[in-house]
C-alpha cells in the first residue's frame, strides 16, 4: 500500500462483534490494547471478556516508541 499508493498500513484487531480491540500506531511496535476491553492470557492465547479467541500473542508492558504508555500485544498469530 505504502509503495503502490502512498498511504500507511497500520493493523487493527477487531473483536466478534466488531469492537476495536487493539490497535498498531506508527511506531509498529505491537498493537495498543483498548484500555476498555478486558482481555487475559491463557498459555498464551489472548482472551477477551474472559472468552478464547484463538490468536496467540505476548504482552508488552512499558512505553512504546510513540510514547504511548500501557499494555500492547506482539507476536501475534493463529494459537496452535
Amino acid at each position: 500500500m505504502w509503495r503502490r499508493f502512498g498511504v500507511p498500513v497500520f493493523e487493527q484487531l477487531l473483536s466478534s462483534d466488531g469492537r476495536l480491540v487493539a490497535s498498531e500506531c506508527e511506531a509498529h511496535d505491537g498493537l495498543h490494547l483498548n484500555p476498555v476491553v478486558r482481555h487475559g492470557f491463557d498459555q498464551g492465547e489472548l482472551l477477551l471478556d474472559g472468552g478464547p479467541t484463538g490468536i496467540a500473542a505476548r504482552e508488552m508492558p512499558g512505553l512504546c516508541g510513540c510514547g504511548a504508555a500501557g499494555p500492547r500485544i506482539t507476536d501475534t498469530r493463529p494459537s496452535a
